[in-house]
């Protein structure tokens, strides 16, 4: 006949369960705040390029003496950045690693805003960065907090 040891030391039922619901609700409470600050990240890409086609665009009015519009770039949000869009390889601007914006240059009363727009957090609304000049970045829809904000430059 066996005989049961008694000192065998090990987790019930109900403390496991308890455990797993103290991680899911910590879980719950966690996850919705990464996905914001990881989008808020991916902004990066749009406050980072637009100072840059900026300069491309003064540089132009330099050599050319005057600014060029340029379409929107890529066409749709995940295809690949395309030189013969009108206006970027006129431009010289060619990004590397563009992943989550669309770029696009407007002429606007001897002066030019550079636009971003992109789908940031794969929700229906989108993320749109403006840039008049060189001057200010303004957010006109901030698909993180659904808020407008602006940056000096």
């Amino acid at each position: 006949m066996r005989r049961k040891n008694l000192n065998v030391r090990g987790f019930t039922l109900i403390e496991l369960t308890f455990v797993v619901t103290v991680i899911g609700i910590l879980a719950a409470i966690a996850i919705p705040d990464f996905m914001k600050f990881q989008a808020k990240a991916r902004q990066s890409e749009a406050k980072s390029l637009m100072p840059l086609i900026a300069a491309y665009e003064m540089d132009y009015k330099l050599r050319h003496g005057k600014f060029v519009a340029c379409g929107m770039n890529p066409a749709k949000q995940g295809a690949k950045w395309d030189p013969k869009i009108a206006g970027w390889g006129e431009l010289g601007f060619e990004p590397v690693g563009l992943k989550d914006y669309s770029f696009e240059v407007v002429l606007k009363d001897n002066n030019f805003m550079v636009r971003a727009v992109g789908n940031i957090d794969n929700d229906p609304e989108l993320d749109v960065w403006e840039m008049t000049g060189i001057d200010q970045l303004i957010n006109t829809f901030n698909d993180v907090s659904d808020t407008k904000s602006s940056e000096k430059k």
